[in-house]
């Protein structure tokens, strides 16, 4: 530990910014090198889009990322035909061709200790160029790869793992770790499993929240709502909606469904959502009269059902009633979605998650005041709805802090915000994912016991309350994502890869330092 805090390493990552979550394990990587061996300076590069090479020349991969990540059908397609054996050959073969002379002469001008790859674009044709530099210069510049990717992956993370030119892959499953040595035939000598690497603010408030569901763990979870200017009186709950960083997906059927129930199964609560980049529609969820909302058909209803919702308040007008402003006009953004009735993914959570299937657009509006529930759960009394807040935030630095103030989060499948949610004990609801690299990650939050997935916003609005208004149920979910998680997962993997990269430039003649070379490869 002494020797390393002397040591200083001048460290390159490779990535892309293609998802918000490839730049944040590196930042968060780069932070731990910072503190562990004072001194050290790293780079982040993107050099197929800083150079413009192929696939780029193409056409720009963060555009096209964009692009296919709105469009999960042609995601879907993309990702499956090059994830083939026979893709990867031809692929890998270009990409060798048309771009190893390119990032040997990146990497030269960086003049690293070592690289760092934290993109599946970024393995093979780089792992080839340190080699090649490395016999070149007569020093070795070792490149370990660390996937960012929670249960399944594409081929891309692999490369160079077969020919031994990757010191020492890094992990966040063992699902991960057995496609590795089926998949990229890396050995199991050279495989770490230690987590996905996340900020070290998750590591700082994990550890001051302990477990959430203790006394000591409340009190913090209040401590940090009052921070927030968050309701923390006692029995209020908190629910956390997350859309990715450009507040894409389904966020305005989310939040309409998780509102509804709410406040028709009397769960007092604060619905905090990130819209991200979307300014626009965190201005329009700002304008809305929310009281008015629970007596109106869902947002995402028909024209035709509007009109009839119009028709019939203006005959309830006519006759003295409640004067109701339409929804339609404050959140036209949502008026034409067409629900797609989806289900619970619930496998081995079947025991624990209570399903309820009764859609909200079916149901009678309650009144302002109590109602029967006669028609939720087959059982006639009487329930006081639920007070419930809207609170909507663009885009967040701190969202560690608002991860422990809530009770539940609600978001698309992607694999840093489900390492973040675990690493603080909260329970999560999964709503949609992209076909092929986030499938796996379904099937990692089920089968650990601490979440569900759901398509139908009824549905999910449903579970979500099941878990709010259950409260042993909730704990189980909230120690099983504790159990899953790793704050320190960054960390451990600085330090390994510091302590390595040291033990290496104390022998410069050594050209393996780690994992045998498997291929001979002479400088091209």
């Amino acid at each position: 530990a002494e020797s390393s805090a002397k040591a200083s390493l001048q460290i390159l990552f490779l990535f892309s910014d293609t998802g918000g979550g490839h730049r944040a394990s590196a930042e968060a990587l780069a932070r731990q090198f910072e503190l562990l061996f004072p001194g050290s300076t790293y780079q982040l590069l993107d050099v197929i889009s800083t150079e413009n090479i192929w696939p780029n020349t193409l056409y720009p991969i963060t555009e096209a990322y964009k692009f296919l990540s709105s469009n999960p059908n042609e995601w879907k397609f993309l990702y499956e035909i090059t994830n083939s054996t026979a893709s990867e050959i031809v692929i890998d073969k270009a990409s060798k061709l048309l771009q190893e002379k390119t990032f040997r002469r990146s990497i030269q001008e960086v003049n690293p200790d070592v690289v760092i790859s934290v993109h599946p674009l970024f393995t093979s044709v780089p792992a080839l160029a340190c080699h090649k530099l490395s016999l070149k210069l007569g020093r070795k510049i070792p490149m370990f790869t660390v996937i960012t990717d929670l249960a399944t992956c594409h081929w891309g993370w692999f490369g160079g793992c077969k020919e031994g030119l990757i010191q020492r892959l890094y992990v966040g499953s063992d699902q991960i770790q057995q496609l590795a040595i089926t998949r990229g035939k890396a050995s199991k000598d050279c495989i770490a499993i230690t987590g996905l690497p996340i900020r070290s603010d998750f590591d700082v408030l994990a550890r001051a929240l302990g477990d959430r569901t203790s006394q000591a763990g409340a009190a913090y979870q209040s401590q940090m709502r009052r921070k927030l200017n968050l309701n923390d009186e006692k029995g209020i709950k908190t629910i956390l909606v997350m859309g990715g960083g450009e507040g894409v997906g389904s966020l305005p059927q989310i939040i309409d469904s998780l509102y509804r129930r709410m406040r028709r199964r009397g769960v007092n609560s604060t619905i905090v959502v990130v819209c991200g980049r979307n300014e626009s529609l965190r201005k329009r969820l700002s304008c809305i009269d929310w009281y008015d909302i629970a007596s109106l058909s869902p947002t995402w209803a028909t024209d035709e059902q509007h009109e009839d919702d119009r028709e019939a308040r203006q005959d309830s007008e006519a006759t003295g009633g409640d004067k109701s402003s339409s929804i339609t006009q404050s959140f036209s953004i949502v008026r034409t979605f067409s629900s797609v009735a989806g289900k619970l993914y619930s496998k081995d959570l079947r025991s624990i998650i209570k399903t309820n299937s009764e859609k909200t657009a079916q149901e009678e509006c309650p009144s302002m005041g109590s109602r029967s529930r006669s028609g939720e759960e087959g059982e006639g009394f009487e329930v006081e709805l639920g007070q419930v807040n809207v609170v909507p935030l663009g885009f967040v630095s701190n969202i560690a802090e608002y991860m422990v103030a809530a009770d539940v989060l609600v978001s698309k499948a992607g694999p840093g915000t489900i390492a973040e949610a675990a690493s603080l004990g909260l329970p999560i609801m999964l709503t949609s994912f992209l076909p092929g690299q986030e499938e796996g990650n379904l099937d990692y939050v089920v089968e650990g016991g601490f979440g569900a997935y759901c398509e139908d916003p009824n549905e999910m609005a449903s579970t979500v309350s099941d878990w709010l208004l259950n409260e042993p149920m909730w704990a189980k979910l909230s120690r099983r994502a504790q159990k899953k998680g790793n704050s320190n997962a960054a960390a451990e993997i600085a330090r390994d890869i510091g302590m390595r990269v040291l033990e290496i430039k104390q022998r410069p003649d050594d050209d393996l330092g780690g994992c045998q070379i498997r291929q001979c490869l002479s400088v091209g």
